[in-house]
């Protein structure tokens, strides 16, 4: 069984690329420390991916009473990534740099359950916010070159249940996080604005996810698998349609216990 879910959430991390979609909202992923006592630090670091293609990632909580805990979280994406698919006159090819920042904090509410089918329940209420700026850089025509910048805040509740096997923890979990989006703006470098925008409507996301975790000598491997599903109405004078928009997010860390 263990075996099973190892191999579905590699493959689930590898095909991220190929699922996911543009949107504005680049979701992070979920902090599950699985606190089950009072003065509990969790510190974990590793890789996140999502729209913007990933980030370092660094989480932080503490359980001040054997029922509470503190948590906070941050993700900052100062990566290049060349983009090396075909080229032609309508869809030139460009290069990818990014300076993305994310940050969210808030308070969770833990529960052991020692005669239960689950070991730990966790609840959470938190507040983020993240800015998103990326420079595309045309690979052969300069003047082509352009920059895309906004900026939102989010809110989230988060519920999830982790399940220990010998030396795996296997979690599940469900955050709704409520996004308001700031101004919007892309423009050519030394240009003209493409698209600028102050009203863009909030947004509802519901992000479900499934993490696995081994254990070594107080040492946690982390991996966790997200997304979500949004559909949206367009119409135009003549036509109606439904458009859907699929994104994954995964995250592979190291977590420490003190």
């Amino acid at each position: 069984m263990k075996r099973i879910i190892l191999v579905i959430s590699f493959f689930a991390f590898y095909n991220f690329f190929a699922f996911s979609q543009a949107t504005l909202y680049t979701p992070r992923a979920l902090v599950i420390p699985s606190h089950s006592e009072s003065k509990q630090i969790h510190l974990s670091g590793g890789f996140a991916s999502s729209v913007d293609h990933g980030a370092l990632d660094i989480n932080v909580s503490y359980s001040f009473t054997k029922n509470f805990a503190f948590f906070a979280g941050t993700a900052y994406n100062p990566f290049t990534f060349k983009y090396m698919g075909e080229e032609s006159f309508l869809s030139p090819r460009y290069h990818y740099k990014y300076n993305n920042l994310s940050t969210s904090f808030g308070v969770e509410y833990f529960k052991s359950c020692l005669n239960g089918f689950l070991d730990i329940f966790e609840s959470q209420l938190g507040i983020g916010y993240s800015t998103f700026d990326r420079l595309s850089l045309a690979v052969h025509e300069v003047s082509l070159d352009k920059k895309m910048e906004y900026d939102y805040y989010n809110m989230f509740y988060q519920l999830s249940a982790t399940k220990t096997i010998k030396k795996f923890d296997i979690s599940i979990a469900l955050r709704t996080t409520y996004v308001i989006f700031n101004k919007f703006k892309e423009y050519v470098i030394n240009g003209d604005v493409l698209d600028e925008n102050s009203k863009i409507p909030s947004q509802i996301y519901f992000e479900p996810s499934i993490g696995c975790s081994y254990s070594i000598k107080g040492i946690k491997l982390n991996l966790q698998i997200g997304g979500f599903v949004k559909n949206y109405n367009s119409s135009t004078d003549q036509i109606n349609s439904i458009s859907s928009e699929k994104v994954l997010f995964s995250r592979i860390a190291v977590q420490y216990n003190l």
